[in-house]
């Protein structure tokens, strides 16, 4: 990796287009007649799929929804995650996530925007899932405002399913880690990243690699974060994916490696694979905003999000 690419992934001139989402005919006699009830199975909730690939995607997709949803009724009847639960940055149009009608459906092997807060019905007259089933809790370990890594949390929100939703947390907010004003008690901040990564199914760390590493902020709110003086560390078994832009070739490989050898000790449970490494930044994001605008990229990111939730669901029963 070039010297310049040491410190922060998050500069870059360069914007392109989204292509909007649109949706193939989920009968397409290309598929052939094995293909057409098994389709259908999946049609009915709500997805829709032109190929034999995205068919596959579609039922592993169907299935993972629906044991998500299982286990969001669980959350809900046992008062573990509630409508009043829903955090203020979730909300669409001033109105809780909870209190909206389910979203669009997901068309499978598209990547683009979600239409949310928006009831539809699929074909056989059932409501579509509501999107925050799957809850990620987001941390941009950047601060500037037009930060590539921001723009990674935010084009998570953006390219998920409709069952799942990122909400970024502001690492900006946290103290640097000092033992007297932990002798005083959490600070307000550091209660409400605690209980966040404490309630949200998994996090999702968007870091860029600083001299081989990771930069402060990220470190500061690990410090907090990682601590079991008053209660147990939410980070403990916690489910964890880990992303990083460089403008360099190596796409954060080294900082991520710091960061999993770091989560060890709570011990979280670190995605293996795949890994999200995003090297030549400056291709892929819009400068002017951080946005992610490469097509592929987003792609990516939805499958390795995807990735994340069936990681989790590997560790339902988790001792917390």
């Amino acid at each position: 990796m070039a010297t310049g690419a040491l410190m922060s992934g998050d500069d870059g001139p360069r914007a392109q287009g989204l292509d909007s989402v649109e949706g193939g005919d989920p009968l397409a006699p290309t598929l052939g007649a094995g293909l057409t009830k098994v389709l259908m199975d999946v049609v009915v909730d709500g997805v829709s799929c032109d190929h034999e690939a995205d068919l596959r995607l579609a039922r592993q997709n169907l299935s993972l929804r629906q044991t998500l949803r299982a286990r969001a009724l669980v959350r809900r009847a046992t008062g573990h995650l509630k409508s009043s639960d829903t955090p203020a940055s979730t909300w669409v149009n001033s109105t809780p996530a909870d209190a909206l009608p389910p979203s669009w459906g997901y068309t499978v092997g598209v990547t683009g925007y979600r239409s949310e807060g928006v009831g539809t019905e699929n074909v056989y007259g059932g409501q579509t899932m509501d999107y925050s089933d799957f809850r990620i809790l987001g941390l941009a370990a950047s601060l500037r405002r037009a930060s590539f890594h921001r723009g990674i949390v935010r084009a998570a929100h953006e390219v998920a399913p409709e069952w799942m939703s990122c909400e970024s947390f502001d690492l900006a907010r946290m103290p640097y880690f000092n033992q007297d004003l932990e002798d005083q008690g959490n600070p307000e901040p550091v209660k409400e990243l605690r209980e966040k990564i404490r309630a949200y199914d998994a996090v999702l760390i968007a870091t860029p690699e600083y001299d081989y590493a990771i930069p402060g902020v990220l470190t500061s709110a690990l410090d907090w974060g990682l601590r079991s003086r008053y209660d147990p560390t939410p980070f403990r078994h916690k489910p964890v994916g880990i992303v990083g832009a460089s403008p360099g070739g190596g796409g954060t490989a080294r900082g991520q490696m710091v960061m999993r050898q770091t989560l060890l000790h709570a011990p979280a449970y670190v995605m293996p694979e795949p890994q999200m490494l995003i090297p030549f930044s400056r291709q892929k994001f819009d400068a002017e905003t951080g946005d992610l605008v490469d097509e592929e990229t987003r792609d990516r990111l939805r499958r390795f999000l995807m990735a994340l939730a069936e990681w989790t669901e590997r560790f339902e029963d988790r001792v917390r």
